[in-house]
Protein backbone atom coordinates (compact mmCIF):
# COMPACT_ATOMS: atom_id res chain seq x y z
CA UNK A 1 0.00 0.00 0.00
CA UNK A 2 1.12 3.37 -0.78
CA UNK A 3 1.88 5.46 2.21
CA UNK A 4 0.69 9.31 2.28
CA UNK A 5 1.75 11.59 5.36
CA UNK A 6 0.83 15.00 5.45
CA UNK A 7 1.63 18.31 7.40
CA UNK A 8 1.49 21.71 7.26
CA UNK A 9 4.49 24.30 7.28
CA UNK A 10 4.51 26.69 9.93
CA UNK A 11 2.87 30.24 9.59
CA UNK A 12 6.67 31.56 11.54
CA UNK A 13 8.52 30.56 8.11
CA UNK A 14 6.24 31.33 5.04
CA UNK A 15 5.07 35.32 4.44
CA UNK A 16 1.11 34.70 4.44
CA UNK A 17 -1.00 31.38 5.51
CA UNK A 18 -0.61 30.27 1.52
CA UNK A 19 2.73 29.97 -1.05
CA UNK A 20 3.54 32.08 -3.67
CA UNK A 21 3.55 29.88 -6.90
CA UNK A 22 6.17 32.29 -8.91
CA UNK A 23 5.33 30.73 -11.99
CA UNK A 24 2.51 28.38 -12.97
CA UNK A 25 4.16 25.50 -14.56
CA UNK A 26 7.31 26.20 -11.94
CA UNK A 27 8.81 23.59 -9.27
CA UNK A 28 8.80 24.92 -6.21
CA UNK A 29 10.24 21.70 -4.23
CA UNK A 30 13.21 19.16 -4.74
CA UNK A 31 13.60 16.20 -1.89
CA UNK A 32 17.21 14.99 -0.78
CA UNK A 33 15.96 11.97 1.18
CA UNK A 34 13.21 10.81 3.14
CA UNK A 35 14.09 13.41 5.87
CA UNK A 36 15.20 16.53 3.88
CA UNK A 37 13.27 18.03 1.53
CA UNK A 38 14.20 22.08 0.18
CA UNK A 39 11.44 24.24 -0.91
CA UNK A 40 10.81 27.38 -2.49
CA UNK A 41 9.05 30.49 -0.56
CA UNK A 42 9.70 33.53 -2.54
CA UNK A 43 13.12 34.90 -1.90
CA UNK A 44 14.05 32.11 -0.05
CA UNK A 45 14.75 28.40 0.37
CA UNK A 46 13.93 26.72 3.36
CA UNK A 47 14.93 23.20 4.71
CA UNK A 48 12.15 21.33 5.85
CA UNK A 49 13.05 18.14 8.17
CA UNK A 50 10.45 15.23 8.32
CA UNK A 51 9.92 12.82 10.36
CA UNK A 52 7.12 9.89 9.07
CA UNK A 53 7.97 7.48 12.10
CA UNK A 54 4.66 7.10 13.19
CA UNK A 55 2.53 4.21 14.05
CA UNK A 56 0.96 3.82 10.48
CA UNK A 57 -1.18 0.84 11.14
CA UNK A 58 -3.13 2.57 13.57
CA UNK A 59 -4.04 5.58 12.08
CA UNK A 60 -5.39 4.30 8.67
CA UNK A 61 -8.37 5.88 7.07
CA UNK A 62 -9.74 4.18 3.89
CA UNK A 63 -10.55 6.63 1.00
CA UNK A 64 -12.00 6.03 -2.65
CA UNK A 65 -8.89 3.88 -3.58
CA UNK A 66 -8.29 1.46 -1.16
CA UNK A 67 -4.65 1.28 -2.19
CA UNK A 68 -4.32 5.33 -0.61
CA UNK A 69 -5.39 5.89 2.31
CA UNK A 70 -6.62 8.81 4.00
CA UNK A 71 -3.08 11.26 4.37
CA UNK A 72 -1.44 10.29 7.75
CA UNK A 73 0.14 13.44 10.03
CA UNK A 74 3.87 13.24 10.22
CA UNK A 75 5.20 12.60 13.70
CA UNK A 76 6.79 16.37 13.08
CA UNK A 77 8.22 18.79 10.65
CA UNK A 78 10.85 21.32 11.42
CA UNK A 79 11.45 24.57 8.96
CA UNK A 80 14.17 26.67 8.61
CA UNK A 81 15.52 28.76 6.15
CA UNK A 82 18.47 27.06 4.32
CA UNK A 83 19.29 29.82 2.55
CA UNK A 84 18.29 33.83 1.70
CA UNK A 85 19.08 35.27 -1.72
CA UNK A 86 19.96 38.69 -3.24
CA UNK A 87 17.24 38.50 -5.97
CA UNK A 88 15.04 41.19 -6.76
CA UNK A 89 12.03 39.00 -7.90
CA UNK A 90 10.42 35.53 -6.71
CA UNK A 91 12.02 31.87 -6.89
CA UNK A 92 10.64 30.29 -9.77
CA UNK A 93 12.57 26.21 -10.12
CA UNK A 94 14.51 24.33 -8.49
CA UNK A 95 16.54 21.40 -9.24
CA UNK A 96 18.86 18.74 -7.42
CA UNK A 97 21.61 16.99 -9.62
CA UNK A 98 22.23 14.26 -6.73
CA UNK A 99 25.11 13.12 -8.45
CA UNK A 100 27.10 15.88 -7.29
CA UNK A 101 25.06 17.00 -3.82
CA UNK A 102 24.24 20.09 -6.05
CA UNK A 103 20.77 22.09 -5.90
CA UNK A 104 20.07 25.33 -8.12
CA UNK A 105 17.35 27.94 -7.70
CA UNK A 106 16.79 30.09 -10.48
CA UNK A 107 14.64 33.47 -9.95
CA UNK A 108 11.79 35.24 -12.75
CA UNK A 109 15.08 37.35 -14.25
CA UNK A 110 17.01 33.95 -15.09
CA UNK A 111 19.32 34.55 -12.27
CA UNK A 112 20.66 31.16 -10.59
CA UNK A 113 21.83 30.39 -6.75
CA UNK A 114 23.74 27.09 -6.50
CA UNK A 115 24.28 25.55 -3.44
CA UNK A 116 26.71 22.20 -2.32
CA UNK A 117 24.02 20.25 -0.14
CA UNK A 118 26.67 17.34 1.09
CA UNK A 119 25.68 18.22 4.54
CA UNK A 120 21.91 17.15 3.45
CA UNK A 121 22.79 14.06 1.85
CA UNK A 122 25.06 12.96 5.09
CA UNK A 123 22.92 14.37 7.81
CA UNK A 124 22.49 12.72 11.00
CA UNK A 125 18.73 12.06 11.47
CA UNK A 126 19.31 12.21 15.67
CA UNK A 127 20.68 15.68 15.16
CA UNK A 128 18.10 18.26 15.27
CA UNK A 129 20.13 21.39 15.95
CA UNK A 130 19.09 24.05 13.49
CA UNK A 131 21.56 25.86 11.10
CA UNK A 132 22.42 29.44 10.91
CA UNK A 133 21.50 31.15 7.87
CA UNK A 134 25.04 32.95 7.88
CA UNK A 135 27.14 29.56 7.78
CA UNK A 136 25.09 28.79 4.54
CA UNK A 137 26.31 31.14 1.59
CA UNK A 138 25.60 30.59 -1.67
CA UNK A 139 27.35 30.35 -4.62
CA UNK A 140 25.89 32.97 -7.39
CA UNK A 141 26.65 32.06 -11.14
CA UNK A 142 29.37 33.98 -12.64
CA UNK A 143 27.06 35.33 -15.99
CA UNK A 144 25.15 38.38 -15.46
CA UNK A 145 21.44 38.60 -17.22
CA UNK A 146 22.11 42.26 -17.30
CA UNK A 147 25.10 41.20 -19.85
CA UNK A 148 22.55 40.51 -22.39
CA UNK A 149 19.26 41.30 -23.79
CA UNK A 150 16.94 41.58 -20.80
CA UNK A 151 13.66 40.05 -21.43
CA UNK A 152 10.36 39.98 -19.50
CA UNK A 153 10.17 38.13 -16.38
CA UNK A 154 8.45 35.13 -16.17
CA UNK A 155 9.27 31.49 -16.15
CA UNK A 156 12.61 29.99 -16.16
CA UNK A 157 13.56 26.45 -16.55
CA UNK A 158 17.08 24.70 -15.08
CA UNK A 159 19.21 21.73 -15.36
CA UNK A 160 22.33 20.86 -13.96
CA UNK A 161 24.90 17.57 -14.67
CA UNK A 162 28.01 17.27 -12.84
CA UNK A 163 29.77 20.96 -13.73
CA UNK A 164 27.27 21.31 -16.76
CA UNK A 165 24.63 24.36 -15.86
CA UNK A 166 21.84 25.15 -18.67
CA UNK A 167 19.12 27.59 -17.98
CA UNK A 168 16.59 28.83 -19.82
CA UNK A 169 14.36 31.93 -20.22
CA UNK A 170 10.54 31.70 -21.07
CA UNK A 171 10.58 35.12 -22.63
CA UNK A 172 13.90 35.74 -23.55
CA UNK A 173 13.61 32.50 -26.04
CA UNK A 174 16.90 31.30 -25.19
CA UNK A 175 18.99 28.48 -23.23
CA UNK A 176 22.07 29.52 -21.66
CA UNK A 177 25.28 26.63 -20.87
CA UNK A 178 27.16 27.10 -18.57
CA UNK A 179 29.74 25.40 -16.68
CA UNK A 180 31.86 25.36 -13.48
CA UNK A 181 35.85 26.10 -13.00
CA UNK A 182 37.29 26.70 -9.93
CA UNK A 183 35.77 30.35 -9.91
CA UNK A 184 32.39 29.42 -10.38
CA UNK A 185 30.13 29.23 -13.20
CA UNK A 186 31.36 30.42 -16.76
CA UNK A 187 28.62 31.49 -19.79
CA UNK A 188 29.93 28.98 -22.64
CA UNK A 189 27.21 29.61 -25.72
CA UNK A 190 23.19 30.38 -25.90
CA UNK A 191 21.28 28.67 -27.94
CA UNK A 192 18.62 31.01 -29.35
CA UNK A 193 14.47 29.81 -30.48
CA UNK A 194 11.79 31.24 -32.57
CA UNK A 195 9.53 29.71 -29.78
CA UNK A 196 9.12 30.31 -26.03
CA UNK A 197 11.32 27.74 -24.00
CA UNK A 198 9.53 25.77 -21.61
CA UNK A 199 12.02 23.26 -20.16
CA UNK A 200 15.11 22.11 -20.49
CA UNK A 201 16.56 18.47 -19.44
CA UNK A 202 20.36 16.83 -19.26
CA UNK A 203 20.34 12.99 -19.75
CA UNK A 204 23.29 10.53 -21.47
CA UNK A 205 22.39 7.68 -23.78
CA UNK A 206 24.98 4.79 -24.38
CA UNK A 207 26.23 6.10 -27.74
CA UNK A 208 26.96 9.69 -26.16
CA UNK A 209 30.20 9.84 -23.50
CA UNK A 210 29.03 13.56 -22.86
CA UNK A 211 25.49 14.39 -21.68
CA UNK A 212 22.86 15.81 -24.28
CA UNK A 213 20.26 18.49 -23.69
CA UNK A 214 16.98 18.23 -24.48
CA UNK A 215 14.99 22.03 -25.01
CA UNK A 216 11.30 22.03 -25.06
CA UNK A 217 10.88 24.90 -27.70
CA UNK A 218 6.94 25.06 -27.07
CA UNK A 219 6.04 22.41 -28.95
CA UNK A 220 9.38 20.97 -30.39
CA UNK A 221 11.64 18.85 -28.67
CA UNK A 222 15.53 20.03 -29.94
CA UNK A 223 18.45 17.87 -28.59
CA UNK A 224 21.60 19.43 -28.36
CA UNK A 225 25.48 18.06 -27.74
CA UNK A 226 26.54 20.90 -25.82
CA UNK A 227 29.82 20.60 -27.72
CA UNK A 228 28.10 21.29 -31.72
CA UNK A 229 26.65 24.22 -32.65
CA UNK A 230 23.35 22.93 -34.10
CA UNK A 231 20.85 20.39 -32.94
CA UNK A 232 21.20 16.70 -32.86
CA UNK A 233 17.98 16.19 -34.06
CA UNK A 234 14.38 18.09 -33.47
CA UNK A 235 11.35 15.84 -32.22
CA UNK A 236 7.98 17.28 -33.03
CA UNK A 237 4.73 17.03 -31.30
CA UNK A 238 1.46 16.73 -33.38
CA UNK A 239 -0.17 19.59 -30.73
CA UNK A 240 0.01 21.02 -27.57
CA UNK A 241 2.80 23.32 -25.51
CA UNK A 242 5.43 20.88 -23.27
CA UNK A 243 5.35 21.66 -19.49
CA UNK A 244 8.01 18.83 -18.57
CA UNK A 245 10.61 16.53 -19.79
CA UNK A 246 11.63 13.61 -17.78
CA UNK A 247 14.57 10.33 -18.78
CA UNK A 248 14.72 6.72 -17.84
CA UNK A 249 17.17 4.17 -19.00
CA UNK A 250 15.91 0.76 -19.95
CA UNK A 251 17.45 -2.67 -20.98
CA UNK A 252 16.97 -1.84 -24.57
CA UNK A 253 17.29 2.05 -24.29
CA UNK A 254 17.24 5.49 -22.57
CA UNK A 255 13.79 6.62 -23.42
CA UNK A 256 12.44 10.58 -22.86
CA UNK A 257 9.07 11.36 -21.83
CA UNK A 258 7.19 14.68 -22.45
CA UNK A 259 3.67 16.02 -21.68
CA UNK A 260 1.86 18.99 -21.84
CA UNK A 261 -0.92 20.53 -22.30
CA UNK A 262 -2.60 17.69 -24.61
CA UNK A 263 -2.72 16.03 -21.44
CA UNK A 264 -1.07 12.86 -23.39
CA UNK A 265 2.38 11.21 -22.01
CA UNK A 266 4.79 10.64 -25.06
CA UNK A 267 7.45 8.78 -24.88
CA UNK A 268 10.40 8.34 -27.14
CA UNK A 269 12.85 6.37 -27.64
CA UNK A 270 16.57 7.82 -27.73
CA UNK A 271 18.59 5.39 -29.68
CA UNK A 272 15.80 5.94 -32.85
CA UNK A 273 14.30 9.57 -31.95
CA UNK A 274 11.02 7.74 -32.73
CA UNK A 275 8.18 7.39 -30.89
CA UNK A 276 7.74 4.39 -28.40
CA UNK A 277 4.75 4.60 -26.11
CA UNK A 278 1.88 6.84 -25.34
CA UNK A 279 -0.21 7.71 -21.75
CA UNK A 280 -3.18 9.32 -23.39
CA UNK A 281 -5.26 11.36 -21.47
CA UNK A 282 -3.19 11.09 -17.93
CA UNK A 283 -5.11 13.88 -15.83
CA UNK A 284 -8.08 15.77 -16.33
CA UNK A 285 -6.43 18.82 -16.72
CA UNK A 286 -2.63 20.22 -17.68
CA UNK A 287 0.33 18.08 -16.48
CA UNK A 288 2.83 20.21 -15.64
CA UNK A 289 5.37 17.22 -13.68
CA UNK A 290 6.63 14.16 -15.11
CA UNK A 291 8.30 11.68 -13.62
CA UNK A 292 9.25 7.40 -14.65
CA UNK A 293 9.43 4.71 -11.71
CA UNK A 294 12.53 3.69 -10.75
CA UNK A 295 10.71 0.80 -9.31
CA UNK A 296 8.92 -0.05 -11.93
CA UNK A 297 9.97 0.46 -15.67
CA UNK A 298 6.57 0.59 -17.00
CA UNK A 299 4.69 3.09 -15.11
CA UNK A 300 5.45 7.10 -15.05
CA UNK A 301 3.55 10.02 -12.24
CA UNK A 302 1.81 13.42 -13.89
CA UNK A 303 0.64 15.85 -11.84
CA UNK A 304 -0.37 19.53 -12.57
CA UNK A 305 0.68 22.57 -11.04
CA UNK A 306 -2.35 24.56 -11.78
CA UNK A 307 -4.37 21.85 -10.21
CA UNK A 308 -4.80 19.07 -7.09
CA UNK A 309 -4.48 15.80 -9.56
CA UNK A 310 -1.05 13.46 -8.78
CA UNK A 311 -2.04 9.85 -11.34
CA UNK A 312 0.27 6.99 -11.56
CA UNK A 313 0.00 5.57 -15.34
CA UNK A 314 1.15 2.22 -17.17
CA UNK A 315 2.77 3.67 -20.67
CA UNK A 316 3.12 0.35 -21.87
CA UNK A 317 0.31 -1.15 -21.45
CA UNK A 318 -2.95 0.81 -21.49
CA UNK A 319 -4.90 -1.57 -20.66
CA UNK A 320 -4.10 -1.53 -16.94
CA UNK A 321 -4.90 2.14 -16.49
CA UNK A 322 -8.25 3.99 -15.42
CA UNK A 323 -10.03 6.48 -16.38
CA UNK A 324 -10.86 7.67 -13.11
CA UNK A 325 -7.99 9.22 -10.73
CA UNK A 326 -9.66 7.90 -7.31
CA UNK A 327 -8.31 4.23 -9.20
CA UNK A 328 -4.95 4.91 -9.31
CA UNK A 329 -3.67 8.36 -7.91
CA UNK A 330 -4.66 11.36 -5.70
CA UNK A 331 -5.31 14.59 -4.98
CA UNK A 332 -3.93 17.59 -2.73
CA UNK A 333 -5.86 19.66 -0.06
CA UNK A 334 -5.03 22.83 -3.35
CA UNK A 335 -2.84 23.08 -6.34
CA UNK A 336 0.04 21.73 -6.37
CA UNK A 337 3.12 24.25 -6.43
CA UNK A 338 6.05 21.62 -6.62
CA UNK A 339 6.54 17.99 -7.01
CA UNK A 340 9.81 15.89 -6.70
CA UNK A 341 11.10 11.86 -6.56
CA UNK A 342 14.19 9.99 -5.40
CA UNK A 343 15.05 5.99 -5.70
CA UNK A 344 12.01 3.58 -4.46
CA UNK A 345 9.64 5.82 -5.91
CA UNK A 346 9.18 8.13 -2.66
CA UNK A 347 7.80 11.57 -3.51
CA UNK A 348 7.52 14.97 -2.38
CA UNK A 349 4.95 17.59 -2.75
CA UNK A 350 3.83 20.88 -1.63
CA UNK A 351 0.47 22.43 -2.60
CA UNK A 352 -0.55 26.19 -2.03
CA UNK A 353 -2.12 26.01 0.93
CA UNK A 354 1.25 25.40 2.64
CA UNK A 355 0.85 21.80 2.96
CA UNK A 356 3.46 19.32 2.33
CA UNK A 357 3.10 15.59 1.47
CA UNK A 358 5.17 12.94 1.37
CA UNK A 359 4.14 9.37 -0.34
CA UNK A 360 6.23 5.87 0.08
CA UNK A 361 5.67 3.38 -2.18
CA UNK A 362 3.79 5.56 -4.89
CA UNK A 363 4.07 2.83 -7.74
CA UNK A 364 1.19 0.83 -5.30
CA UNK A 365 -1.47 3.39 -6.39
CA UNK A 366 -1.45 1.18 -9.35
CA UNK A 367 -4.01 -1.74 -8.88
CA UNK A 368 -1.76 -3.96 -11.09
CA UNK A 369 0.89 -3.82 -8.09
Amino acid sequence: MTEVFKHRIPDTVITNSYLDPGSVHGNTISIINENNVLLLEKKSVLHLTLDSDVDVKSQLKPTKNPLIPFPIPLASLDATKYFETNAECSLVNIVADRASNTIGAVDQDGKVYVKDITNLTQVDPNNTKRRKIEDQPTLQSVYDPNSYQKAERGGCGISISGDQMVVSRFFGKDAHLTKKNATGYTLERVIHSPQNIMKCKHFTIKKSSTPLLAVAEHSLISIWDPRSFSSVVKISRTHGCIMDLAVTDRASSTLLGVTGSDRDVNIYDCEKWTPRYKWNNSIKYTPSYLSFSTVNPDICYAAGFDNNELKAGNFVNQKLNSSSLFNQGMMGDSRWLGMDMIEGDTMAGVTQNASVYLIKNAHKMMSSQ
